[in-house]
């Protein structure tokens, strides 16, 4: 009886306290919630006050001060009397004016004149001719958000002189001229010490290094004036570097991690909030930047028929910048493919030639024109069949067509298409050329992750997390430490999470999976087909949009692309290849859609496996030399570059013929860097031979 007694005792006790829990229960998550609720809400007011009093400036001009201006000596007498400035503080504009002071460099100058002094050895590889200087002029076209021409300094002041009618006025003084325009993009400006600036010198610096080169070895293009055109709007702002600055200013002495951490949550967050108002900027103002760069083109194209010169326009750009461009060109290239008659040459839509770097533009910007010339093309669904139609078809743009619609993006993995799980059995050893399998090669996050997941799209933030957890276990083996049992719990731990986090975004309700809408221009890979194999590119893709093609180097990754290797000779040479395009699409061993493939050489080493100098470069047997970009002997073999037309191993045929002029390119990290890193030396050097050499055309004995 006692006993029953403690039973009922202690069970009358777990009943209240269990009655206890279920009546505060709700009554504690509510407190929860209130305390969640309450910490977002103060991170979101935190975030307004940081971008409503941490902004940039609207509708100003950085660089305002015309080198026509009356009053002298003015910025740009300062600049162009001191042109190897940037070259002496390597290439960067804020040491410049730390050690001379901000009034005594005139970057504010709008027209700018820099050299690029030639470093050690300074003959070019078989000339006599020495290299360099190495010169060029930098100019600035700077837009409002409404799409003006900028009409305001930063000081308020009206500038005296149009930065476009200085710009013009610079190019009808010059003999020939070689112009590039670079439109920056996202979180960027034209202010002085913005790194896109930096990327453009560099970009404008080996640019006229080739240049060089083709005139001191060859004879040829001895004459022109290299001149690079910043396009500038405000993709910044946030004033992240203000609050570098306030940073650096006011918490050093807490250390460089607290500091780098409130750069990091007080810039680098509210900053990337800025996508949902910049990329709608982007798109208003692309229609004038478009208007703007036509009127440059035209008076290149009048001096090229007036005068019997041959100017060179190409226009890059870089993020939305690229969007700025696949926006402002999107209904001219559809219209062209409507009108275009087929066996004729397809015009560039600007300038020479368009190059989209890391777009974070949507896909259908570049599958809309795909499809409207589908319309017009039959593709064989099988090409080792027999298909008249498809045959006839190839013809619609000619065998001499140059590309005039360029995109290359960073991209996410290798192969495109991902292997299955047979297919990777059968693979013996380390596969080189499906290099993803063994490391994490690195790719463009913010169009790949970021573009994607502010259009609400939450699948490739979880493909990525899924690599992730793959890749860790053997891409950071010490990050755990090396005691084994604390690191193999370490280790689950972090993988487990990565797995989890990926299940969950991947199956977040209501997400928007429209891959025209979601992903970018470069991002979107042609479905492969459930049949067939990996290594067999004939059948036809059953969703043929996205990207076309592959770009590669051989070099190996992260190479130096430095401002003063454009004054080097053997870090700056860039070969010429005239009539390689035209010698891959004349590949006899091709059928028109199987896909083109430049190729690159081996080097021949002495017997202790050394290269020299004079070792022999030879084409491979199956991949013939057509695009080196250096014509001596590294260690490597050549420095050069492989276009691609079709996706290797990816078990489709190749989604264009082998005369498009409209190439999407998906890059190795060697070619194109991070979205804040830009252009490789091996991509400038293809861009310039592109432009510059007769690429497509036939060979004449």
């Amino acid at each position: 009886m006692a006993i029953l007694l403690v039973v009922l005792r202690f069970v009358g006790v777990c009943l209240l306290v269990a009655f206890g829990w279920a009546m505060g229960l709700p009554r504690l998550l509510l407190r929860a919630w209130l305390a969640l609720f309450g910490v977002l809400l103060t991170i979101a007011l935190l975030v307004f006050l940081i971008e409503a009093s941490w902004v940039s400036p609207r509708n100003i001009a950085y660089r305002y001060v015309s080198p026509e201006e009356t009053s002298h000596p003015n910025a740009c007498d300062l600049q162009q009397n001191n042109p190897l400035l940037l070259a002496t503080y390597k290439n960067s504009e804020d040491d410049a004016q730390r050690a001379l002071g901000r009034d005594k460099t005139g970057l504010e100058c709008m027209l700018q004149y820099h050299v690029v002094p030639s470093q050690p050895t300074p003959l070019w590889y078989n000339s006599d001719r020495p290299i360099g200087p190495i010169a060029y002029y930098l100019s600035f076209v700077e837009f409002q958000e409404s799409g003006r021409l900028v009409e305001k300094g930063v000081h308020g002041a009206v500038l005296a002189h149009s930065q476009l009618e200085v710009l013009e006025g610079h190019l009808r003084k010059q003999k020939n001229n070689y112009v590039l325009v670079f439109i920056h993009g996202w979180r960027h400006d034209a202010r002085i010490g913005d790194d896109n600036v930096a990327n453009a010198r560099i970009y404008a610096a080996h640019a006229a290094s080739a240049l060089d080169y083709r005139c001191k070895t060859m004879g040829k293009d001895c004459d022109y004036t290299v001149t690079a055109v910043f396009v500038g709007w405000r993709g910044a702002r946030v004033n992240e570097r203000a609050i570098e600055a306030f940073a650096d200013r006011n918490l050093g002495f807490l250390g460089h991690r607290v500091a780098g951490l409130f750069k990091a949550m007080v810039g680098d967050f509210p900053a990337l909030l800025t996508l949902f108002d910049r990329k709608p900027i982007s798109e208003r103002i692309a229609p004038s930047v478009i208007s703007s760069l036509r009127q440059i083109d035209l008076l290149l194209k009048q001096r090229n028929a007036d005068m019997s010169k041959s100017e060179r326009l190409i226009i890059l750009g870089h993020s939305l910048g690229g969007n700025i461009l696949a926006t402002g060109l999107n209904s001219a290239m559809i219209e062209q493919i409507r009108q275009h008659k087929p066996g004729e040459v397809l015009q560039p839509p600007l300038g020479n030639l368009v190059v989209l770097l890391n777009p974070a533009a949507e896909a259908w910007k570049w599958t809309s024109i795909q499809r409207e010339m589908r319309l017009r093309v039959h593709f064989p669904e099988y090409t080792m069949g027999t298909d008249p139609r498809a045959q006839a078809d190839t013809g619609f743009y000619p065998p001499n067509q140059p590309p005039v619609y360029i995109s290359v993006t960073s991209a996410f993995a290798w192969p495109a298409a991902a292997l299955t799980q047979l297919e990777l059995q059968t693979l013996k050893g380390r596969d080189e050329e499906t290099d993803e399998m063994k490391s994490l090669a690195h790719y463009d996050w913010a169009t790949h992750d970021a573009f994607p997941l502010f259009k609400g799209n939450f699948q490739p933030l979880s493909e990525t997390l899924d690599r992730l957890a793959a890749w860790f276990p053997k891409g950071k083996p010490d990050a755990c430490g090396k005691w084994k049992p604390l690191a193999n719990i370490c280790e689950r731990a972090i993988v487990g999470t990565l797995k989890f986090a990926a299940g969950v975004v991947r199956n977040i309700p209501f997400t928007n999976a429209d891959s025209d809408d979601t992903l970018t221009i470069g991002h979107m890979d042609p479905m492969r087909p459930p049949y067939g194999k990996f290594k067999e590119p004939y059948w036809q893709s059953p969703l043929p949009f996205g990207t076309t093609g592959e770009l590669v180097a051989n070099n190996t990754i992260g190479h130096q692309t430095l401002y003063s290797n454009a004054g080097s000779a053997y870090l700056s040479e860039c070969a010429m290849v005239d009539h390689w395009l035209w010698k891959v699409r004349h590949n006899p061993f091709l059928k028109p859609y199987e896909g083109w493939d430049s190729g690159y050489s081996i080097v021949h080493a002495d017997k202790d496996h050394k290269v020299h100098a004079d070792s022999k470069v030879v084409p491979d047997r199956e991949t013939p030399n057509l695009t080196p970009v250096r014509p001596r002997p590294t260690a490597d073999g050549h420095l050069e570059i492989q276009f691609r037309q079709y996706l290797l191993k990816s078990g489709t045929q190749s989604i264009i013929t082998s005369n498009d002029p409209m190439w999407n390119v998906r890059a190795y990290d060697n070619v194109v860097a991070l979205h804040d890193g830009y252009v490789s030396y091996p991509l400038i050097c293809g861009l310039n031979q592109l432009v510059m050499d007769d690429v497509a055309s036939e060979p004449r004995n």
